[in-house]
Formats: C-alpha cells, structure tokens, sequence
C-alpha cells in the first residue's frame, strides 16, 4: 500500500494503519500493523511512502480483499 504525506516516513518505522471503506456491509475499519518499506518524493513537501503489512491473519487479508473488490 501507499500513501502521500507532506513529510518523509524513515524506512522501517513501524505504524497503525486504519483502513476504512464507503461499503455499507463493512463498516468497521480495520486497524493493521504496516512498516516503511520505501519513501520518494514527488513534489515539494509531498512524499509517496510504501507500507508493508505485518502480521496480517487470513482473516484481515480477505477483509481487506473485500474492501477492494
């Protein structure tokens, strides 16, 4: 997954994603562990940053499957 932030995010760091849908049927989010994997700048004070999931069960990878499809 990525984001855009207006500041950069050091490889590694470790974080709380929430990840939210407009879908009725899923209206809780779901909250996941994700780590920096890469942060580039695009613009000034914007930077694409790269999060890699961890820990995910397979319960949370076919919710978040769902909230895609």
């Amino acid at each position: 997954m990525s984001l855009l932030c207006p500041r950069p995010l050091h490889l590694g760091l470790q974080c709380v994603v929430e990840i939210g849908t407009s879908r009725p049927e899923l209206t809780q989010p779901l909250t996941v562990r994700a780590g920096v994997c890469y942060c580039v700048g695009v613009a000034p004070e914007r930077f694409r940053i790269g999060l890699r999931f961890i820990g995910l069960s397979a319960e949370d990878t076919q919710l978040i499957a769902a909230m895609l499809g």
